[in-house]
């Protein structure tokens, strides 16, 4: 398989910088703040505006159904949120999803401050 051709037009993969670490600074409606750090191995891409999550990430998942289990939604976006979905233990996960969650309040009556894509969310076959 011929290799892609860079904006340069060469074949070779461009020398870049690695990220090393991602870290989001929160500040909550009640005045409190909170740091929360992303592991870079396995965070692809990050979204914290409306826009964002709706028209980057929700179109993703529109056109791509990644696969996650109930286990792994409650994990990344908790289980008060997960319970407005239905009754699965597995979801090919759609964009409808994603904004259901994003617009969702927990038990604390918060909706999401971000969302991350993770590497592990790839296209199912």
């Amino acid at each position: 398989m011929a290799r892609k051709r860079t904006a340069s037009g060469s074949s070779a993969k461009p020398n870049r910088p690695v990220v090393t670490a991602i870290t989001v600074n929160l500040a909550y409606p009640d005045g409190t703040s909170r740091v929360v750090t992303y592991d870079p191995r396995n965070t692809e891409a990050l979204f914290w505006t409306d826009w964002a999550v709706t028209e980057i990430l929700g179109r993703y998942y529109e056109r791509f159904h990644p696969k996650m289990t109930r286990e792994e939604l409650e994990r990344r976006f908790g289980k008060a949120r997960v319970a407005k979905l239905p009754d699965r233990s597995e979801f090919e996960i759609t964009r409808e999803d994603i904004l259901l969650l994003w617009n969702t309040p927990d038990e604390t009556g918060l909706a999401l401050g971000t969302v991350s894509k993770g590497s592990d969310t790839k296209p199912s076959p």
